[in-house]
């Protein structure tokens, strides 16, 4: 199998089997069930169904919608809508699938292309790291062998080079990468890649949080940046553009951090081809200075001209494209203000979250003690979401390569500082007197840093960030909002006033867990790579079975995937809104009934509310909650079906034993359940 093929072809399928035996005996149900929760997972359901609905049948983009909070109908930008994943759905029910099928379909495939797009981005940010110590060995050791630098060896300032020669390809004997798919390299980058998409947090969110079950539009995305700001040009330009558009559709969170992470790379590559400029002012200057290599795959910065088309452009395309749906909601907010946000200091890390495996390992029990007073609402104790939220373990064994990335980050720089510093070594004597290399043979063997510090200070920042405006220690911290804070997130939301609508500052662990899983790549990388083949895959298993120890996952939630009755009796019924009773009881179970019954409804259950439906729908609940049918049967409300079920006293706040006044299109005589025709009374 040819080596392209081989890695496009078989992480996915380790990553598929590797999902399969985690979760196992999940796809058993594959046909029978949503793999979603009875909370928010109905939310999700009716996502996708209605972006399918509203492509296909009523041929409009989906961002609004008045199939919830009839008549007016509701915004979705504010929504976790998903559309991405939506219009993916959309297309596989097109094809026959079933929305079951189609949600089961886009969650199994989130966590293998997650694992995938993670691995290609610890392949791409090692392979890198080899391109240079092996470049610096070979430039090293041919100056060495060919005697005295002499003024012709010495090729023009970067300023009068080529781009195109910073964008070739390193030759074959530069591309270190492995031939062999389990190599040392590979190894890590697969690691890597399971350690991201088989996390907590992302098994746990998978139980109600479907807009965050697609993380693979994140390191795609943070690749495409690399792409852009080492190798800048006009196609890495739209590659990181449209990668930015994906993670927009899918979430605003991650669409955030996405971009806080690209700021932070662009301040860690573009000084860079700035210092590369000032040096070449400086050499032309009668002064000894240190030659710039003449071959075409030297790791010199590219120049700065390279960015003044590639930068330019990415700006030009994101702002119409991501920018473009954040001015949706920005202006949304503006205009009909955000109700119903999340508030940060109870949604925040705690310290004792990424270090003691909670309520999504497989053997949660063992650390309920430590676990279970993370929840310090007693209204929130024992519901779902609040634990979903606080799985944010990264395991103990992605931390001590964390701990070993930064010390060797901080020997590799240390030695470079020391070789500058020390007379008669290689880089001191180059400074001062380029010919006199000859008289000090380089090392075979030097090593680079490469993206090792962005990557542990991209972890350390939003780490820092997640912990939200006020320090939570074992369910402890000061509630009230008064208090002062000056933590990393309060004075992010003073200078960024719209971080306001997030409210879950918790959530910027997963930014913090794919650095945690890049380092752990290029740690392995770098520490297994002069190992005999016998131990490094004896360290490679060990490691392995101590991670997935770690990593089992609770089972994943489901919902049966046949729709009640009497929703399928209603779908036969002649257009009308609904007044589904259920929402008394449930908050998002009436979404599951609408994606049945394919009507309009007077609630739904939104993430963010604007103002003028939150209004409006405490004047609807008004009037059904009195008993006012006759009211919500005509203008402007209109509504012509209402379903209930008599004897639940959750439902049915009037006289439990009489019928109401309508034309029963249903009844269900177990539950007592009817669905009545408003529109002709009896």
């Amino acid at each position: 199998m040819p080596a392209r093929l081989r890695h496009a072809l078989l992480p996915p399928a380790l990553y598929f089997l590797l999902y399969c035996a985690l979760t196992w005996p999940l796809l058993t149900r594959f046909n029978t069930h949503f793999f979603a929760g009875p909370e928010d997972g109905y939310q999700n359901i009716w996502n996708l169904w209605w972006t399918h609905h509203a492509l296909t049948n009523l041929h409009q983009l989906p961002w609004h919608t008045t199939h919830l909070h009839w008549p007016a109908g509701a915004s979705l930008h504010a929504h976790t809508l998903a559309p991405l994943s939506g219009g993916i759905g959309s297309i596989l029910q097109t094809l026959g699938l079933s929305l079951h099928q189609a949600y089961n379909t886009i969650v199994v495939g989130s966590f293998v292309l997650t694992g995938h797009f993670t691995y290609l981005l610890a392949r791409h940010v090692t392979a890198e790291t080899h391109r240079r110590d092996a470049e610096s060995a070979e430039a090293a050791q041919r100056r060495f062998e060919s005697g005295p630098v002499t003024a012709s060896d010495q090729v023009a300032p970067i300023s009068q080079t080529k781009t195109s020669d910073f964008s070739a390809p390193p030759p074959r004997s530069l591309r270190l990468c492995g031939e062999s798919f389990f190599s040392a390299n590979n190894l890590a980058c697969l690691f890597a890649g399971a350690a991201f998409t088989f996390s907590h947090f992302h098994f746990a969110h998978a139980h109600n949080h479907f807009q965050l079950v697609p993380l693979q539009w994140m390191p795609l995305a943070l690749l495409a940046l690399i792409h852009l700001f080492t190798r800048p040009g006009v196609l890495p330009a739209v590659y990181a553009a449209g990668a930015l558009l994906l993670v927009a559709l899918t979430d605003y969170h991650l669409t955030f951090y996405t971009v806080l992470a690209g700021l932070l790379l662009a301040a860690f590559t573009l000084p860079r081809p700035l210092i590369a400029v000032i040096c070449n002012r400086r050499n032309a200057l009668p002064t000894p200075h240190l030659p710039i290599p003449s071959s075409p795959h030297h790791s010199a910065p590219p120049p700065l001209r390279s960015y003044a088309i590639a930068l330019p452009l990415f700006a030009l395309i994101a702002c119409c494209t991501t920018g473009l749906l954040a001015y949706q909601l920005l202006s949304l907010n503006k205009h009909d203000p955000l109700t119903h946000n999340h508030d940060p200091r109870t949604w925040s890390t705690d310290l004792v979250d990424p270090l003691i495996p909670a309520w999504q390992w497989r053997f949660h029990n063992l650390t309920r003690p430590y676990w279970r007073p993370l929840v310090t609402d007693p209204d929130d104790a024992g519901k779902e979401f609040v634990y979903i939220e606080h799985a944010l373990y990264v395991t103990w064994t992605l931390f001590a390569l964390f701990c070993a990335g930064v010390v060797l980050s901080i020997t590799l720089v240390s030695r470079r500082l020391l070789r500058s510093r020390i007379p008669g070594s290689l880089a001191h004597n180059a400074i001062r007197d380029p010919q006199s290399e000859i008289r000090n043979p380089p090392a075979l063997r030097t090593q680079h840093s490469g993206l090792l510090p962005y990557f542990l200070t991209l972890a350390t920042l939003f780490f820092l960030f997640s912990l939200g405006p006020v320090l939570h220690v074992a369910g402890r911290y000061d509630p009230d909002p008064a208090a002062p804070s000056y933590m990393p997130y309060a004075l992010l939301e003073r200078a960024l006033p719209f971080l306001k609508m997030a409210g879950v500052p918790m959530r910027m662990m997963a930014m913090t867990l794919l650095a945690l899983a890049i380092v752990a790549a290029i740690t392995l990388t770098q520490l297994t790579r002069n190992l005999r083949p016998a131990t490094r895959n004896t360290l490679f298993a060990a490691l392995f079975a101590l991670w997935l120890f770690e990593s089992l996952p609770r089972p994943q939630a489901t919902v049966p995937a046949a729709f009640p009755k009497w929703t399928l009796a209603l779908r036969d019924q002649p257009p009308g809104a609904v007044i589904d009773m259920t929402y008394r009881q449930h908050l998002s179970l009436p979404m599951f009934h609408a994606a049945g019954h394919r009507h309009p409804m007077g609630e739904g259950y939104l993430s963010r509310y604007p103002a003028s439906v939150d209004a409006r729908r405490g004047e609807f609940r008004g009037l059904a909650e009195n008993g006012h049918f006759d009211a919500l049967a005509k203008s402007p409300w209109n509504f012509r079906y209402l379903y209930i079920e008599l004897a639940n006293p959750a439902q049915n706040p009037f006289d439990s034993t009489a019928e109401l006044p309508y034309h029963a299109v249903f009844s269900d005589p177990e539950k007592r359940a009817r669905v009545y025709d408003l529109t002709k009374p009896n």
